[in-house]
């Protein structure tokens, strides 16, 4: 009741349920009681067995869930708790269907005046550059980093022109790094 209560200042009605179901089980219950178009799911951010256990919730959630998911990490050094929307969102994109939705589920819950940054990481093709497409040549002629640029830039330009508004800022960068790597560098 406490925690719900905290809806009350921002006008979100709200519903109180309790369920002798397995926590995946209850929420997917309680999703398609609501009729729900987001699930909202905290993660504690713990690490080894803890995060074995407790992780296991929240990524089932989004694996199984019949609506977006949105996972909040506690301890997210940026978090803010303040009404009015999130201020600023990352966007990884392979400009795939599911990407674009996702891209529109953030500019949907930005927060007015807020932004969202698009980012394509992408790695050079295998044996693309010869010996530098496996790691070997650390450097690689700029002429053929403009050849495989130009389509991702031209990609990322069309999403920026298709979801720009006036209530959110949109931009979009590209890395050559992998997914994962690029992210994690982009959210530091």
């Amino acid at each position: 009741q406490k925690m719900a209560k905290s809806c009350d200042p921002v006008g979100v009605k709200y519903h109180i349920a309790l369920s002798e179901l397995r926590p995946d089980a209850a929420m997917l219950t309680a999703i398609e009681h609501a009729d729900a178009d987001l699930l909202v799911i905290g993660t504690h951010g713990r690490t080894g067995f803890e995060r074995l256990m407790l992780a296991r919730v929240a990524e089932g959630m989004v694996r199984k869930s019949p609506c977006s998911v949105l996972v909040a990490r506690a301890g997210a050094p940026n978090a803010s708790n303040e009404p009015g929307g999130i201020t600023r969102i990352l966007v990884p994109t392979d400009f795939s269907d599911s990407a674009r939705l996702a891209l529109e589920k953030a500019c949907s819950i930005g927060a007015d005046g807020g932004q969202v940054d698009v980012l394509h990481c992408w790695q050079p093709p295998m044996g693309y550059f010869g010996a530098a497409g496996y790691g070997l040549v650390p450097r690689i002629v700029s002429s053929e980093v403009s050849d495989l640029t130009k389509p991702i830039q031209e990609q990322g330009q069309a999403l920026v022109e298709e979801f720009q508004s006036e209530r959110i800022g949109l931009s979009f960068s590209e890395r050559q790094s992998s997914p994962a790597r690029g992210i994690h560098e982009a959210l530091e």
